[in-house]
């Protein structure tokens, strides 16, 4: 019997194949006396599994350096650093010691009361903290035991999982696991792992309903997690199977043509030319090559770089940074955002004070205005390298009202007078925008544009700032919805304020990238995206297919919707409609 489950889709694409359950290996950790003589033995096997840990670890990133970009991977670093901290590893040891148990079970019991020392916590970070974890204890265990992965049994599948760590995501691809679709039941759409599925293009659900009432394994299954069509197909019809097997060949003939249309310019079918930026964390994630076939860098995250340093960067290190990301992008846009620490991002040589939300908290231009040398030196970095290209820019986030741009613009002209007085040269007009991605921000964006040259919208914070929900909560992940109308109607005001003030908007974050998102901002009259490196292609050749001018009735349909999904069917019908495949 056919029977259909729903979730939310991370990655979209349709896949057809056996479906299997992934099941962690079935190891079962059991309690183990050993005697005190052999106590020392055991400490040693732990430590053993812990240098193999760290060895796997480094390999992942070393081999998967030109599958991800440096913000992706950055995971595993964070998982490196927990691997060697001594803390850890020496209540393991004493847990061994004290109790005279096995090394597995005492990681276990350790790593078991951090996990719910930080998930009592409600700061986000913690949460992350406890995944990580989670994450490496379950690879010491693994190492104890000298469990390899199943790769016969997942290969060429879509595969179903409660939850699937980031780094077991990554072994299985290191391993050359060709994973055609996942099936998550725990995870949000935001998170570490929809991100590398992303990036990896694994058509991916999340939030499934439970997987009590499914069987081990299915001969065939079907996955579409295309934007309004969410769902997995258990048992599906011959017709079903015959539609399907369909759309997947259309797929791969649309990948093949592909690679020629990177070439071609960004350009509507009516003419209208759309500037197709990338998201960045690093100048070294972009290769000249590419560089050929983007406009810029819509985005560049400047705390990457602060969070893999020791201490907060230099001028002069930070202005090596800019000026190898200028060099490969050639005379280009480039939007350098400072430093937006806080929340889910933290430095590792800085204490940030412990708070109730940190989402709400000290984050962004609240962090550089509370701490202003910090700042200072930072646009003094990008003012010196704006003289070699006058089309780099400046921006600020996590803006809230105008006193704080008057006061971030106050300081940039601080930093100016300084330079003048050093004989040191800049561009005197570098442009200065503002991420959007605070209700406030939006709701003020008429009165804020007469102190800003740009904005900038940030489509993952400004969606759970309008709707209150936590983007890295698994539990609310049905509520965390970008198509909410509510968000479209808030995006679509400062789209009018930046046509009537002639200030350029460009549309970053996740959604950028997304087929049907682009469709929605294409008919508010936006021309700029920023997106992942692998989205350009795929939003390149489908801009190319649609008539901009023809847009403002499909507009004012999705603005008048009342849910997310209604949005959706309404783009998914237009597509339809104008005859561009689904």
């Amino acid at each position: 019997m056919n029977f259909e489950k729903k979730g939310k889709s991370a990655c979209e694409g349709v896949a057809i194949s056996q479906g299997v359950i992934y099941k962690k290996d079935d190891i079962i950790v059991e309690k183990i006396e050993i005697l005190s003589s052999n106590i020392a033995k055991e400490i040693e096997r732990f430590k053993i599994a812990v240098k193999k840990s760290v060895v796997e670890i480094m390999e992942l990133k070393k081999n998967l350096k030109s599958k991800f970009t440096k913000d992706e991977l950055e995971i595993l670093t964070a998982h490196l650093v927990m691997l060697n901290d001594p803390m850890y590893k020496k209540d393991i040891e004493k847990q061994m010691e004290n109790e005279k148990i096995n090394a597995e079970y005492a990681v276990k019991i350790v790593s078991e009361k951090y996990i719910n020392l930080f998930n009592k916590m409600k700061n986000p970070i913690y949460a992350q903290r406890a995944l990580d974890i989670k994450d490496i204890s379950e690879r010491i265990i693994l190492n104890l035991f000298n469990k390899e992965l199943q790769k016969d049994r997942l290969d060429n599948k879509i595969i179903f999982a409660k939850e699937i760590l980031p780094s077991q995501l990554l072994k299985a691809v290191d391993a050359g696991v060709r994973i055609n679709g996942l099936v998550l039941e725990y995870g949000g759409v935001t998170s570490h792992v929809a991100i590398l599925a992303k990036s990896l293009n694994i058509p991916t659900l999340m939030g499934v309903e439970e997987f009590n009432d499914l069987e081990y394994s299915y001969d065939i299954v079907i996955l579409d997690s295309r934007n309004g069509f969410e769902k997995l197909i258990l048992k599906p019809t011959d017709n079903q199977i015959k539609e399907y097997q369909n759309l997947c060949k259309i797929k791969e003939e649309k990948e093949k043509k592909l690679k020629e249309i990177e070439k071609l310019e960004s350009i509507t079918k009516d003419g209208v030319k759309i500037e197709l930026k990338i998201n960045i964390g690093s100048s070294k994630e972009i290769l000249e090559k590419n560089a050929n076939y983007i406009d810029g860098v819509g985005l560049y995250r400047s705390e990457l770089m602060y969070m893999e340093s020791l201490d907060f960067p230099k001028e002069s290190e930070q202005l090596i940074e800019y000026e190898a990301l200028n060099k490969v992008i050639g005379n280009k846009d480039i939007v350098i955002r400072t430093l937006d620490t806080g929340a889910d991002k933290t430095l590792p040589y800085f204490q940030m004070p412990q708070e109730e939300n940190p989402f709400l908290g000290v984050r962004g231009v609240r962090y550089s205005l509370r701490n202003k040398e910090i700042f200072k030196t930072q646009i003094r970095a990008i003012l010196e390298v704006s003289d070699k290209n006058e089309q780099i820019r400046v921006m600020y986030p996590m803006v809230t009202n105008c006193k704080e741009i008057i006061e971030i613009k106050k300081i940039v002209e601080e930093c100016k007078s300084e330079l003048d007085k050093e004989g040191i040269k800049y561009n005197k007009n570098i442009k200065q925008g503002i991420m959007v991605e605070v209700p406030s921000a939006a709701l003020l964006a008429e009165q804020m544009s007469k102190y800003v040259d740009f904005f900038s919208i940030g489509t993952n914070d400004l969606t759970q700032y309008v709707l209150a929900t936590d983007r890295l909560s698994e539990s609310l992940v049905d509520l965390y919805d970008f198509y909410e109308p509510s968000v479209l109607m808030l995006i679509d005001s400062v789209a009018k304020v930046s046509k009537k003030y002639n200030k350029p908007l460009c549309v970053c974050g996740e959604v950028a990238g997304d087929r049907l998102a682009c469709l929605a901002f294409l008919s508010m009259g936006i021309k700029e995206f920023s997106m992942v490196n692998n989205s350009i292609k795929s939003i390149k050749a489908f801009i190319r297919e649609v008539e901009f001018y023809k847009l403002e009735n499909l507009r004012k349909e999705i603005l008048n919707a009342e849910k997310s999904q209604d949005v959706k069917n309404i783009l998914n019908e237009y597509l339809k409609k104008i005859e561009i495949e689904l």
